[in-house]
């Protein structure tokens, strides 16, 4: 029986180091897969049931993940699944989908790159091309490869062919490397993809695109903001909870403008319409939308806390309907953090700019913490999620921000800016803004201010 092998290549930040735990903490059954890291840093793998290897090289180079191939293979390990370290598994079956696959000999990934071919990838490489002659290739026919995830499958393959792959694989690495070096390349030994296409032609070792293999990659999310749009990021996994009620015209275009603006940056995201009112409002079908039947004075804690019953993701990210974080990707670097357990609540701006004059709001002569938060779903429903005792707007971010935080939720602050899209104040606002205060004083003489 083959025997198998997890392979990952960990260098650098210690965001890698961290995502490279998590996938291995995924791993079902290490009795299937033997877990082998090349790293500049064993010391972070403790568990003895880990074989490390030490990164010997004093400049990073993409081409280096191979090595771990190599090494493995050396071990005795003839099939073996590579990773790249900034992956996370979305689902669970992953690992159980791939052992039961039945990869041909040789080299299975799962999509293409960009260049779409080498000839492509060497148009203004002249250098490069000229210490690639040697070898008579047919750039044209040489596509790219993406390098994320990889099956190396030599159960059956010659020995000899094996060594030839490796070999061949080490000598166009140092014409790269050589190549980068001389034309100060900004990214040092990357596009390996096209140098395993080589090996793999030269060596006449079997290489090609597994269908269930780019089938599992449905259970993968990459832990970058933008990826290639066939592997979802973990940006996908963050659901969006906009509170509505429609008590005025600008309000309506308000969630128009709102709606729009988060779309464009989040495509691929549910959102979720979580509205209150007297009659139902329609919206596109690209928004769920749920609606609870309740007249003046509106509850905006009830409101957000039916969107988070509602909604499935980890992360949610709720939005006032009047907000526009003008920093987006501080969601993401939120979420980021979040399923990296670096944080469990986070504000992802600093400043709030209010229209129409563009006055910058400070209550209190502190940061403002309303208007948009993202947070661990199921933390934030643990902790009994917002006070509905609020109604009217105002003061229950204030209870809800105090209570994360005196419950110990590890919180972040992003630098950015919100704008508050203006609208006519709501009916009643004083009288609500006074309520609330009590309430909000009577919650803090209870439990204590954690300010």
């Amino acid at each position: 029986m083959s025997r198998k092998a997890l392979a990952f290549f960990c260098c650098g930040e210690s965001k890698y180091f961290n995502l490279v735990h998590k996938l291995i903490a995924k791993v079902p059954n290490r009795n299937v897969f033997t877990i082998i890291v090349y790293t500049n840093d064993p010391l972070q793998f403790s568990d003895p049931g880990i074989i490390t290897f030490k990164y010997e090289y004093s400049e990073f180079s993409y081409h280096h993940k191979i090595r771990v191939i190599q090494k493995a293979h050396l071990l005795g390990f003839s099939e073996i699944l590579y990773l790249d370290a900034d992956l996370l598994v979305n689902n669970d079956s992953f690992f159980y989908q791939v052992n039961e696959i039945e990869f041909n000999e040789g080299i299975s990934y799962t999509r293409s790159g960009q260049p779409k071919d080498m000839e492509a990838y060497l148009s203004n490489k002249e250098g490069y091309k000229s210490k690639l002659s040697y070898l008579n290739l047919d750039h044209k026919s040489i596509g790219s490869i993406f390098e994320d995830v990889f099956y190396f499958n030599f159960s059956k393959t010659d020995r000899n062919k094996v060594l030839e792959f490796f070999k061949i694989y080490e000598e166009v690495s140092e014409i790269k490397h050589a190549y980068d070096k001389e034309s100060n390349y900004h990214r040092f030994g990357d596009q390996e993809g096209y140098t395993i296409a080589i090996a793999a032609i030269k060596s006449g070792m079997p290489i090609g695109i597994n269908s269930e293999l780019l089938e599992s990659l449905k259970m993968l999310r990459a832990s970058n903001h933008g990826y290639d749009g066939v592997m979802d990021t973990i940006t996908t996994e963050i659901d969006f909870i906009f509170p509505y009620r429609k008590d005025s015209k600008e309000r309506e275009e308000n969630l128009a403008t709102v709606l729009n603006y988060y779309s464009r940056h989040f495509p691929k995201n549910r959102f979720i319409i979580s509205e209150q009112g007297t009659e139902r409002s329609k919206f596109s079908d690209r928004y769920d939308h749920i609606f609870e039947k309740k007249n003046l004075p509106h509850n905006q804690s009830r409101c957000i806390n039916n969107g988070v019953r509602e909604s499935t993701k980890r992360v949610i990210c709720v939005v006032d309907t009047d907000i526009i974080l003008i920093n987006y990707y501080n969601i993401y670097q939120a979420a980021r953090d979040i399923h990296l357990d670096e944080c469990d609540y986070a504000l992802p701006y600093t400043e709030c700019v209010d229209l129409p004059e563009f006055d910058f709001r400070r209550p209190w002569g502190k940061l403002c913490i309303g208007g948009i938060f993202v947070i661990d779903r199921e933390k934030f429903v643990s902790l009994g999620m917002n006070d509905e005792s609020f109604e009217g707007w105002g003061r229950e971010d204030d209870a809800r921000h105090e209570k994360l935080i005196g419950a110990g939720l590890k919180f972040k602050r992003y630098n950015g800016n919100i704008v508050h899209l203006w609208h006519p104040p709501q009916d009643s606002k004083n009288v609500s803004a006074e309520t609330n205060l009590r309430i909000l004083d009577k919650i803090r003489d209870d439990i204590g201010n954690p300010n």
